[in-house]
């Protein structure tokens, strides 16, 4: 089994990569697309018993409720990552968008994780082109601009030489490399200039990153559930978490083991199919 953390800023939608394989034996149908809906259990129903014989062995998703016996409610994660809304330096007359991460979580920048971004339109890479530049007009920083070069750029070497005439960026729509973890806030800060500009927004993508890569500090904030402890033989063979800015999106596709999934912050839409499709 897969446990797997969701830490999205709150305006982001996702389609993560824990897709439940069936449909749910709670569910309710969808009036404007006749979709199925999985409905969060009763409370009783999320003990380990129950969840062993109504959803673990019989392979059907369930939803666990926020404020109905979630295991994911007692994850220190939830507080310790997350700037609350009543938090000092947010009000209701703040114009731009509240720091969704804490300085418990900001205060690691070094850590190295992978990261996803997507530009499809011009107007988009056109937003990585300015970030890029705004690298080189603020404090610089040599192992973002280093990571982001190695990516964008890495098709435009000529013998072992960055031919500056060439840009990676227009090539591709998908973009995936590893820098620090301080990059996810550099990012969020200068979306709000994006904003300001009518420009879209650079949407990053924490993914997958393994929890054992993470500082102690940050692993201790995500202990794993006694839920999924005990349900099966507790062969939990990765645990990692996913971090992203709107909008986020994941592919269609099957994963071969079973996935417990936690929401910790922000929004997320899930799309399921039986096996056979």
């Amino acid at each position: 089994m897969s446990k797997v953390l969701s830490t999205f800023s709150p305006w982001s939608r996702h389609i993560p990569k824990t897709v439940p394989l069936c449909r749910c034996f709670s569910e309710t149908i969808s009036p404007r697309k006749g979709i199925p809906r999985l409905v969060a259990v009763a409370e009783e129903y999320t003990t380990t018993e129950a969840f062993r014989s109504r959803s673990f062995e019989l392979e059907k998703p369930v939803v666990f409720g926020k404020d109905q016996g979630s295991p994911a409610a007692n994850l220190p994660a939830l507080e310790n990552w997350f700037i609350d809304e009543e938090d000092p330096y947010y009000t209701t007359h703040t114009t731009t968008p509240r720091q969704p991460l804490s300085w418990h979580f900001r205060r690691f920048r070094n850590p190295m994780v992978t990261y996803e971004i997507y530009a499809p339109s011009q107007k988009q890479k056109d937003s990585l082109v300015m970030f890029r530049d705004s690298l080189d007009r603020d404090i610089h920083d040599d192992a973002i601009a280093r990571s982001w070069d190695n990516c964008f750029n890495q098709e435009a070497m000529v013998d072992g030489v960055l031919d500056e005439t060439v840009n990676n960026i227009v090539s591709r729509d998908f973009y995936r490399f590893t820098a620090p973890l301080r990059l996810f806030n550099k990012i969020y800060h200068f979306n709000k200039v994006l904003l300001s500009m009518g420009l879209p927004r650079i949407s990053v993508y924490i993914a997958q990153c393994s929890i054992g890569d993470l500082p102690k500090t940050l692993q201790d904030d995500l202990p794993t559930p006694e839920i999924i402890k005990f349900v099966g033989k507790g062969d939990i063979y990765d645990s990692s978490i996913w971090l992203g800015l709107v909008p986020t999106y994941t592919p269609l596709h099957r994963d071969p083991n079973p996935n417990f999934f936690c929401q910790l912050s922000g929004n997320k839409t899930m799309v399921g199919y039986e096996r056979r499709i």
